[in-house]
């Protein structure tokens, strides 16, 4: 189920958002576009800028408030979606349809490639919802299939196969997608790995000028900073996994060099990397290179 609320949890908003404007006062108007505050005047003509006086109306505040709300409700969408995509667990599959009318979800799965999991299953780029609750996708054909699934999964890249086809099937229709999943960078373990190996120093020795400069920009990336290490959490087949990528735990303003990059199970107990599945050793190695490829001795690696 959506893990955040809906938009009608927010009264306020009603009746203030879209194209309709909204008295506030000494003849202007004022209207949400997007989350963009507009405002006109008596004569009709918008302005550059939203007045003080109308901006700190009641009318004003409100919309304000309803703009915050909307840009933190696109924020949890995106963020919810994401935290699917990673957890590569089933979905249930009227989830999709009951969430599609709500703007700020249709913009987080729009394009997604999913695969109703119903034998055999289908796969495609999730494109609408009919009014009978069914899911349009788009094969690798570009034929329109609609599916009623009961199980629907937003696939990771590192499982699909055609990977290749399904980046030319995107770029071939002109669309994007909100959440990384088809343009993400995925990554697949090498030769076969001995049972007790359990860190990765390739990117290791990585220096920073300030340690801040290395937490900055793994948050900015969109991971945690943790004790210490920039953590990513992902799920293989179910079971919760997390990689730790060092970056230091001194003076945020004195140079650090990044140490090992592991991966931790649920009990924070370190997993061997044979036992590492394939998405949570994608997206860690793919939060390794992100920072790894902002260090500072890049030229001659000293």
């Amino acid at each position: 189920m959506p893990a955040n609320d809906s938009t009608s949890d927010f009264p306020a908003a009603d009746g203030v958002t879209g194209d309709s404007w909204t008295p506030a006062g000494d003849g202007y108007e004022l209207r949400l576009d997007g989350t963009l505050l507009r405002c006109r005047n008596a004569s009709g003509r918008e302005l550059k800028t939203v007045p003080k006086k109308v901006r700190e109306s009641t009318i004003g505040q409100t919309l304000q408030a309803v703009r915050d709300w909307l840009v933190e409700h696109d924020r949890e969408c995106l963020d919810s979606v994401e935290t699917w995509l990673l957890a590569a667990t089933p979905l249930p599959g009227r989830l999709i349809a009951e969430v599609w009318p709500d703007p700020s979800w249709r913009q987080a799965l729009e394009n997604l490639v999913i695969a109703d999991l119903t034998e055999p299953p289908t796969v495609g780029l999730l494109r609408g919802v009919d009014a009978e609750g069914r899911i349009g996708l788009v094969d690798l054909d570009a034929e329109t299939v609609w599916v009623h699934p009961e199980r629907l999964l937003i696939a990771h890249p590192v499982l699909l196969e055609e990977l290749d086809e399904w980046r030319g099937l995107v770029a071939e229709l002109g669309v994007r997608q909100e959440i990384p999943q088809l343009a993400r960078d995925v990554y697949l373990p090498g030769d076969a790995l001995a049972p007790e190996v359990a860190t990765i120093i390739r990117y290791a020795n990585a220096r920073f000028d300030e340690l801040q400069q290395a937490t900055g920009l793994a948050q900015r990336l969109g991971f945690s900073v943790r004790a210490g290490w920039a953590t990513c959490q992902v799920a293989d087949a179910g079971a919760a996994r997390q990689a730790r990528y060092w970056l230091g735990a001194d003076d945020p303003w004195s140079p650090t060099t990044t140490g090992e990059l592991i991966f931790v199970d649920a009990e924070e107990e370190q997993v061997p990397l044979a036992q590492v599945g394939p998405i949570a050793w994608s997206e860690g190695i793919r939060m390794a290179e992100l920072i790894f490829a902002a260090r500072s001795n890049k030229e001659g690696e000293a």
